[in-house]
């Protein structure tokens, strides 16, 4: 009898797993491991911050400052340790990991989704264990995904943009992408089921506002 995602107690058990193996690639016991990775570029860069100077005033930076900020607010709360970084993967590996889970439950059997969360385990957070711009920006992809994966509600679609909106606040081109692949997906279901042209109109009005909402007020 093979494992289904439909039990309540699976997705808990899939989630302490992740957390134990990527553990013990940060950490020996409770002593954190230094790790190689541009992420000590962004912490570097929050730390900068936290000393009171600003990105593209003080100094050179080429992204969107979400990463920096997201340093910066952590070094303030735990203080300016390499152990930031570590701790930051693990929570990014936890809601990735969950993200995909929960897509995948979406349009793949039991099997497949369990073979998802092992590709996404084994090979990407494995080969990429770096608390930098793209993880982040990549959860927040995922996340507008699956805000409107099940239903489109103008609530949800709404979400999708402010996620999108964050996405780009780590990666500017990541989130620009998912933003028009949700708008033509809309276009194309809305064409699909024959819907007026107000749904389309509407839908979109609201994913460019919560997208450019998002993104302008926090830069």
């Amino acid at each position: 009898m093979g494992l289904t995602m439909k039990s309540k107690a699976l997705l808990p058990g899939v989630l302490l797993c992740v957390a134990l193996y990527v553990y013990f690639h940060l950490f020996a016991l409770a002593t954190p491991i230094l790790r190689d990775g541009d992420q000590w570029f962004f912490a570097q860069s929050g730390a900068r911050i936290v000393a009171g100077q600003l990105p593209y005033r003080d100094f050179y930076e080429i992204l969107t400052p979400g990463t920096e900020l997201v340093y910066a607010c952590s070094f303030m709360l735990f203080g300016q340790r390499f152990v930031v970084a570590n701790i930051l993967f693990l929570l990014i590996a936890l809601v990735f990991v969950y993200l995909v889970t929960s897509i995948a439950r979406a349009v793949l059997d039991d099997e497949l989704t369990l073979l998802s969360v092992a590709i996404t385990v084994f090979i990407g957070l494995r080969l990429t264990m770096d608390a930098g711009h793209h993880w982040f920006s990549a959860v927040a992809a995922f996340a507008a995904l699956a805000s409107v994966l099940r239903t489109r509600s103008l609530a949800r679609i709404m979400m999708a943009g402010a996620f999108c909106g964050l996405s780009s606040l780590f990666t500017q081109t990541r989130g620009l992408a998912v933003v028009l692949a949700l708008a033509a997906f809309f276009w194309w279901e809305t064409r699909d089921r024959e819907a007026p042209d107000h749904v389309f109109r509407n839908r979109l009005l609201v994913l460019l506002a919560a997208y450019a909402t998002v993104l302008l007020r926090i830069t």
